[in-house]
């Protein structure tokens, strides 16, 4: 059973998705480690999400060990319709062959997907949350060419969401490492 596992083409390739999807498994993990430090209440939410991505990152990574019947009722195929009546789409022959997804510049929307949350990550524990998640959102959201509007609006939002977790929550996201040292908000 090994030798045929690692014989296989499954575990012989690994794809953007792998490695970002480990990068997500790895600050999923150390959020849920961090979350011990909380007091009380406010280390609940923070463990419920950790632990809910760690789980999901960790089906997702062992799906080239889950056999394949399994595999195909926890991942089912792109190329499925979905719907509850199973009802074949009938243009899916005559379409057009889907072109790969990239921004702005031309780069493969996967590869700045993994650079922008590494910096994502890094500029957060640097500078705080509060400061970067905004700014993540806006860039992220003007590399795929979504309307200004929309692009303001969510970068609103992240800064909203951001200010409820030190406001309300008092989880300290607007305080980063660089941000103490010199004296911080």
């Amino acid at each position: 059973m090994i030798d045929k596992i690692k014989g296989s083409d499954r575990m012989n390739s690994v794809t953007e998705e792998t490695v970002m999807v480990g990068l997500i498994l790895l600050v999923s993990g150390y959020m849920l480690y961090e979350a011990q430090s909380f007091g009380g209440a406010s280390q609940r939410f923070p463990q419920l999400a950790a632990g809910a991505t760690v789980l999901g990152t960790v089906l997702i990574l062992a799906r080239n060990f889950i056999p394949p019947s399994l595999e195909e009722r926890l991942f089912p195929e792109k190329d499925d319709s979905g719907g509850m009546l199973d009802v074949d789409d009938v243009d899916s022959e005559t379409s057009a062959p889907v072109e790969s997804k990239t921004g702005k510049f031309g780069i493969h929307g996967g590869l700045f997907t993994g650079v922008i949350m590494v910096l994502y990550a890094s500029l957060g524990l640097l500078f705080g949350f509060l400061l970067v998640t905004p700014l993540f959102i806006a860039l992220y959201m003007y590399w795929f060419d979504h309307p200004w509007y929309s692009v303001v609006g969510m970068a609103i939002l992240g800064l909203i969401i951001t200010s409820v977790f030190v406001d309300i929550f008092r989880i300290p996201v607007h305080e980063g490492h660089l941000l103490i040292l010199i004296g911080g908000l």
